[in-house]
């Protein structure tokens, strides 16, 4: 049986906690752990910030148009922030329907710092891909197993100490996969849409005006200085008509 949510809901601070679940917050960065036994789940989710999903047990199925991705044991999925994603979620089959997974929400803060202690410049041209699967290395899995372990005691953990962990994780996964890492770097160089096909895309979403910049790949003071250009001409065309 599945249990199903209509509503939209923004992540991560839509995440709520409850006896099996762990959400840490500090200084904005934001893990969040769950470990529950479960047949299956699914709901609709809006990204707020980049996200980084591992899977240690059970399935983790993403919907974004027309691509779906299942996420399974020892697996992680790497999703662009402000986009609208429908999941399924079950625990694992023959471990008590086991559901097992841990996601670290992504600022372009972290992100910028990683980029600049990386110091890495793309040789070649990449794709933005919203969605990208990848096995998990034993490197990955020691982090993550690690990372649970501090999250047994969030009260005591020092917020600089979040910091360097998750720079630490980004440097893992770039070195377990090198395209991982251009994807980083294209996530900073979104490429310019039309404002209008970002706000037809988007009409039904709960979206921010830096959400839909964002989309359009501009700044928030860029998309609305072409907003007002965009919707001021239909406007003025519309009344010439009338």
């Amino acid at each position: 049986m599945i249990v199903r949510s209509e509503k939209i809901m923004k992540v991560p601070q839509g995440l709520t906690n409850d006896v099996h679940q762990i959400a840490l917050k500090l200084n904005g960065l934001m893990i969040f752990e769950s470990c529950v036994y479960m047949e299956s789940k699914a709901g609709t989710l809006f990204l707020e910030d980049h996200l980084l999903l591992f899977v240690l047990n059970g399935t983790y199925t993403v919907r974004f148009g027309n691509q779906v991705h299942t996420v399974r044991k020892d697996e992680m999925v790497l999703l662009q922030k402000s986009i609208v994603i429908e999941y399924e979620k079950s625990g694992e089959d023959g471990s008590e329907n086991l559901l097992d997974y841990m996601m670290f929400f992504l600022k372009d803060e972290i992100l910028n710092d990683f980029i600049k202690m990386a110091n890495v410049i793309p040789t070649y041209p990449s794709v933005i891909v919203p969605i990208s699967v990848l096995s998990v290395n034993e490197r990955l899995i020691h982090f993550i197993e690690s990372f649970k372990l501090l999250m047994k005691e969030p009260d005591r953990i020092n917020p600089g100490l979040i910091k360097i962990k998750l720079l630490e994780l980004l440097f893992d996964l770039a070195d377990a996969d090198d395209k991982l890492l251009f994807q980083f770097l294209q996530i900073k160089r979104k490429e310019k849409r039309h404002i209008t096909e970002i706000i037809e895309e988007n009409l039904f979403n709960p979206v921010s005006l830096n959400d839909l910049a964002y989309l359009s790949g501009r700044s928030l003071s860029s998309f609305k200085r072409d907003f007002q250009s965009i919707y001021r001409h239909f406007a003025t065309s519309m009344d010439s008509k009338s």
